[in-house]
């Protein structure tokens, strides 16, 4: 997308802290030079850039998607949304 659009990529980390009950936003500079132009190497940058970001909270990497997943009267949104997509 950054291609097409020619946008920069600023990298941003979302988490929570359950001491605090407070949600932390990190914004991290925009890549470099990017994209190269090889797909593959573009992933791996990306790739690298989010293993360095979680090292040491990877408790944060899967709770977003927890939390879209659950809901408190038991709907899937995705299947329902899937659902309404083939209709």
């Amino acid at each position: 997308m950054s291609k097409v659009t020619r946008s920069h990529i600023v990298p941003v980390l979302s988490g929570f802290d359950a001491k605090t009950g407070r949600f932390i936003i990190t914004i991290h500079p925009a890549f470099s030079e990017f994209p190269t132009g090889d797909n593959k190497t573009d992933a791996h940058m990306m790739n690298q850039h989010i293993e360095t970001m979680l090292e040491g909270q990877y408790d944060q990497y899967m709770w977003i998607l927890k939390l879209l997943r659950t809901r408190e009267d038991g709907r899937n949104i995705y299947q329902e949304a899937k659902r309404k997509r083939a209709s």
